[in-house]
């Protein structure tokens, strides 16, 4: 570990001895390879932002496409479970009707029993 912070600051130091050099001369030190590495360094960068910015675009679509996904879907299941609620009372409303139909049926015929007898 102390050796690769020693390599470390070997380099930099390095790196600001080559600059104050450069200032110094008024030259670049390697001038050609440097261009050649900043052209590509920035057409490198240009193609990651343009990667970050389909792919961020992508994530934001997903995202608004799973939340509407997820409110749909809890929209269909709170009307199926109103939907069944309603279904069972309109069941035991029906057969409420029914019973207080045949009872008053029942109670017709026992009361024109009794008359005709």
């Amino acid at each position: 570990m102390p050796t690769l912070f020693t390599v470390s600051l070997v380099l930099l130091g390095a790196l600001m001895l080559l600059h104050r050099y450069e200032l110094v001369s008024g030259r670049r030190f390697g001038a050609v390879a440097r261009r050649w590495l900043d052209h590509y360094s920035h057409a490198g960068i240009a193609g990651t932002v343009t990667a970050l910015t389909h792919c961020t675009e992508f994530m934001r679509r997903d995202v608004f496409l799973r939340v509407l996904h997820l409110t749909s879907y809890v929209a269909l299941v709170s009307v199926r479970f109103v939907e069944r609620r309603l279904a069972r009372i309109t069941e035991f409303l029906h057969s409420v009707g029914r019973a207080g139909k045949r009872s008053v049926a029942r109670s017709k015929a026992r009361n024109s029993r009794r008359s005709d007898s």
